[in-house]
């Protein structure tokens, strides 16, 4: 999927509160951890996961994600780009 010209996967996730999130990862973003670092209910085994905000409004982004060898971010689609935008590129695969 293309999202504001660049080839980008969305990848959909579920936490245990049953809410869904449309995710896409980048190696960085002008962000801020808030919390501690959790090994449960990540969507990445082998990954621990911090809740990441905005470094200027507060406003929850995403997630960093990171073991000894890897690290990156990701970032709720609709959080980034406008919802009406998110919704024109999303894509349910055929059943």
């Amino acid at each position: 999927m293309t999202i504001l010209a660049k080839e980008t996967m969305v990848q959909v996730f579920r936490n245990p509160a049953d809410e869904t999130f449309h995710v896409i990862s980048v190696n960085g973003a002008d962000l801020k951890f808030a919390g501690q670092s959790y090994h449960q209910d990540t969507w990445f085994p082998g990954l621990k996961w911090t809740t990441c905000v905005c470094s200027k409004c507060g406003h929850h982004m995403g997630w960093y994600f990171e073991n000894d060898k890897d690290n990156f971010v990701g970032l709720v689609l609709e959080y980034v780009v406008s919802s009406h935008y998110a919704d024109s590129v999303l894509r349910v695969p055929a059943s």
